[in-house]
C-alpha cells in the first residue's frame, strides 16, 4: 500500500491519509453539491419549507412526512423510546445513498435527513434578531438615506 494510503497498524477505525488532501476534500465537496442540486431538480416547483405557524402548530415534515416537534402519540417509556430509535435506525437505512447525515431538534428523537429535509423555519422573533445582526439600524439609516439621495438625482 502507497505511504499516503497506509493506515495506523491495529487501527481499524483511521481513515487512510488520502482522505485528508486538499483534492479529495474538493471531490467531496463536490459531490455533496451535485447532491444537492440533483434534490432541487427533483423537487423543482414544491415548497417543502413549512410556514413557522404550521410548524408551531406541530404540522409534519413535507419532505418526509416524519414529526417535528415529536411524536406526540409516543410516551416516554422505555418501549416508546425503543420504537422511536427502530424508526430512526430504518430512516438511516433508508437515507443511506444521500450521504449528509442526519439532524433532529433539541430533546427530539425523530431524525431527519440533512439532504431530503429542510430546517425548521425561523420564528418571528428570531426572524427579527437575525435582521437585526445583518442589517443594524444604523446600516439601514444609511442605505436609506443612499437611496432617497439617489432617487432624487434621478427624478431631478
Amino acid at each position: 500500500m502507497p505511504d499516503s494510503q497506509r493506515s495506523p497498524e491495529g487501527d481499524s477505525s483511521a481513515l487512510p491519509r488520502v482522505l485528508h488532501t486538499p483534492r479529495s476534500h474538493a471531490l467531496l465537496s463536490e459531490s455533496w453539491a451535485q447532491a444537492e442540486e440533483a434534490k432541487r431538480k427533483e423537487r423543482a416547483g414544491d415548497d417543502l419549507q413549512l410556514p413557522h405557524e404550521a410548524y408551531a402548530a406541530g404540522a409534519p415534515c413535507r419532505a418526509c412526512g416524519r414529526a417535528l416537534l415529536g411524536e406526540p402519540t409516543l410516551g416516554t417509556d422505555e418501549e416508546s423510546l425503543a420504537r422511536i430509535d427502530a424508526d430512526n435506525a430504518e430512516f438511516r437505512a433508508e437515507h443511506t445513498a444521500c450521504n449528509m447525515g442526519v439532524w433532529r431538534i433539541e430533546n427530539n428523537r425523530v431524525e431527519h435527513c440533512h439532504l431530503c429535509c429542510p430546517f425548521p423555519p425561523l420564528s418571528p422573533t428570531q426572524r427579527d434578531e437575525l435582521r437585526q445582526l445583518l442589517y443594524p439600524s444604523s446600516l439601514r439609516a444609511l442605505h436609506n438615506r443612499g437611496c432617497r439621495s439617489v432617487s432624487a438625482s434621478l427624478t431631478g
